[in-house]
C-alpha cells in the first residue's frame, strides 16, 4: 500500500443506495436533519482519502469500519494501493454478516 498521496474515493452501488435510502427514511420526517446526516457521511468518507487508517478493522476479512460521530452509522470499507472503496453504509442496530 502506498504510504503517499491522497486516495481517490469509490462508492459502490450498494453504498450509494445506502446513502440514499437513509436520507429518504430520515427526510419523511426531518429533510433538514437528512441533509446533515448525508453531508456527514460524505466527509467522514472523503476524511478517508487523506487518512484511510482513522478506522479499525472491519468484521469482514479485508475490510476497516469507521463510525459516523454523532450519528448511529458506520462505514464500511477496502483499501487499496490508490482507493478508498466504499462498501456499505450501515445503521449501528442492524446485523451486518
Amino acid at each position: 500500500m502506498s504510504g503517499s498521496g491522497k486516495k481517490q474515493l469509490e462508492w459502490t452501488t450498494r453504498s450509494s443506495v445506502n446513502v440514499l435510502q437513509i436520507e429518504e427514511y430520515i427526510a419523511a420526517d426531518n429533510p433538514v436533519a437528512a441533509q446533515k446526516v448525508t453531508n456527514e457521511i460524505i466527509k467522514v468518507a472523503q476524511n478517508l482519502c487523506e487518512s484511510p487508517l482513522m478506522g479499525h478493522s472491519g468484521r469482514r476479512a479485508g475490510t476497516r469500519e469507521i463510525v459516523i460521530p454523532h450519528y448511529p452509522y458506520f462505514i464500511s470499507y477496502r483499501l487499496t494501493s490508490k482507493k478508498v472503496i466504499v462498501l456499505a453504509v450501515i445503521h449501528q442496530s442492524r446485523k451486518y454478516p
